[in-house]
């Protein structure tokens, strides 16, 4: 009898393990298919998604340097004077909407420009430039103080052409004081 009782604990022992057993090795598979599963849709969407980025940056813009007759820039500027410096206010009218617009400050010695209540960046010893929103205004006004020395102001507008994807570049500039 104690015979039979132990080998009938043992078969239960036996059975649970494998059903144990079974159960792990499901667990194991719906893991690895999970895994496969997210796996194989990142690279369905990676490979479905790419040519689509690549068709996109396919399209070219084509900027054409304009030289007309017409004026679509007009720009005036006024100089006070305060002991050794100088307060200009430049105007700036752009004729049709600009796309976008730089204004350029040059000088041969030193810094164009010495402050101003307007954004600008210094993009080298003898070069400024205003920071300008995408689509800017009309007309526009700056004000700044700057030294008695010679320099450039250049304005640069992009226009739309009359194609689409097609851009006009029109530049102005005037030299203010003499080049020594």
């Amino acid at each position: 009898m104690d015979n039979s009782i132990f080998s009938s604990s043992l078969i239960y022992s036996f059975r649970t393990r494998i059903i144990y057993s079974k159960k792990f090795a499901n667990q194991i598979i719906g893991v690895v298919a999970a895994v496969l599963s997210i796996s194989l849709l990142v690279f369905i969407i990676t490979f479905i998604r790419v040519p689509q980025l690549q068709k996109r940056e396919s399209k070219k813009e084509n900027i054409l340097y304009e030289k007309t007759d017409e004026d679509l820039i007009s720009l005036s500027y006024k100089d006070k004077e305060i002991f050794d410096e100088v307060i200009r206010t430049l105007n700036i009218q752009i004729a049709q909407e600009a796309v976008q617009c730089d204004v350029r400050i040059n000088s041969q010695s030193g810094n164009p420009i010495l402050y101003s209540d307007n954004a600008y960046e210094v993009t080298s010893q003898n070069s400024i430039f205003f920071k300008i929103p995408c689509y800017p205004p009309k007309e526009m006004t700056f004000s700044y103080g700057c030294n008695k020395k010679p320099c450039q102001i250049t304005i640069t507008a992009i226009f739309k052409g009359n194609e689409k994807n097609i851009y006009k570049m029109v530049r102005k500039s005037i030299q203010i004081g003499s080049i020594e």
